[in-house]
């Protein structure tokens, strides 16, 4: 049983994600540790943001967003399509 609320799991996972881009962008990734942490968060969030019950515009608003800021991850909008 989950011991943490939804809303708060998802606001974490997208501070981690945000702070893990910014990383990536500064930082020497030539052994693919924070890439691939980065990727693993981008496929957490979906799922959080289901279990949140964020609204599917707010989702589509941030994936556009994100899209055009960072450019060296690419979205997978199949795995939002499902929710």
């Amino acid at each position: 049983m989950p011991t943490e609320e939804p809303v708060e799991v998802h606001a974490v996972t997208r501070k981690a994600l945000t702070s893990a881009i910014k990383v990536i962008a500064r930082a020497d990734d030539s052994s693919g540790v924070i890439g691939d942490a980065c990727r693993r968060l981008l496929a957490l969030h979906p799922r959080t943001a289901a279990a949140a019950s964020t609204p599917p515009g707010r989702l589509v608003d941030w994936m556009i967003a994100f899209q055009f800021d960072v450019d060296y991850f690419e979205l997978d909008s199949k795995q939002c399509a499902d929710l």
